[in-house]
Parts: C-alpha cells; structure tokens; sequence
C-alpha cells in the first residue's frame, strides 16, 4: 500500500510517498443501566471480535472519573465502510461501585462520515459520539 502519487499544481509538480489513510474517532461514555457513568472500565478496540483490523491496531485504555473516554484510530484505508467493535471490561472489581458484565459495542462509520480528505493519500476524518451501557453481573453480590 506503500507508493508514489504525483500530480500538478499550481507551484509545480507534487510528488508525495505514503499510504492511503483515514482517521476515526469515538468519544464515548461508559454507564450502568441506570445512567450512572462508570469510571475505570477498560476499553479495548478493536478488540479480537474485529479480525479485519485487529492486526494493525490494538489500543487499550480506561474510562476516567467521569465514565469518558476518547479514542483515536489511523487507518490504512481508502476510505470505505467500516466498523470497529468496543471490548469493556469491568477489571477492579467493586472498586468502581459494582461488578459489570464484558460489552462488546459495534461502531459503524460510513464514506459519507468523512470530511476534509485532501484529495491525496488522506481520504479524512470521522467522528462518533457513543454512550455504552454495561449490565451489573448478575453472578456477583455488590
């Protein structure tokens, strides 16, 4: 994927060497089934459910204070469909005010989702908003 794009412009001609990308990015909040956010859930994505891109990308991070979350992803792509699914995963046990349930999450971004492509090796950037939901383990005593 790696090469050569060379075109005219208006100081001469424009060589460039890279790959073709696009940036994604979720912010996110994790909360309970009542609505209240859950601080210290670990997030991982794309989690081992995304076999397309797991490969390339595997980024692992943790909900702060307030339940949020904000993760950036660079692609290699041509700016086509895609999804990423969300791995949660309540990992202290009661420290965060319960034990929850392991959510996978499934975020979809369209071509039409993204903007400001220079017309060369970057085909833009999309962003997502998400609130992810995760059910208290029934399996647990709180």
């Amino acid at each position: 994927l790696l090469g050569y794009s060379c075109g005219d412009s208006d100081k001469g001609l424009l060589c460039e060497y890279g790959s073709p990308h696009a940036s994604y990015e979720i912010k996110g909040k994790v909360v309970d089934e009542t609505g209240k956010t859950i601080p210290n859930i670990q997030i991982t994505l794309p989690s081992e459910a995304n076999p397309d891109y797991f490969y390339m990308l595997k980024d692992t991070l943790k909900s702060d204070e307030q339940g949020k979350f904000d993760a950036s992803i660079e692609l290699t792509s041509f700016g086509e469909d895609v999804t990423f699914t969300i791995k949660t995963e309540d990992i202290d046990e009661l420290e965060n005010g319960g034990a929850f349930e392991e959510t996978m999450t499934e975020v979809s971004f369209k071509k039409e989702d993204l903007k400001d492509a220079s017309g060369n090796w970057n085909f833009g950037n999309a962003q997502k908003e998400i609130t992810i939901t995760m059910k208290r383990d029934p399996l647990v005593c709180d």
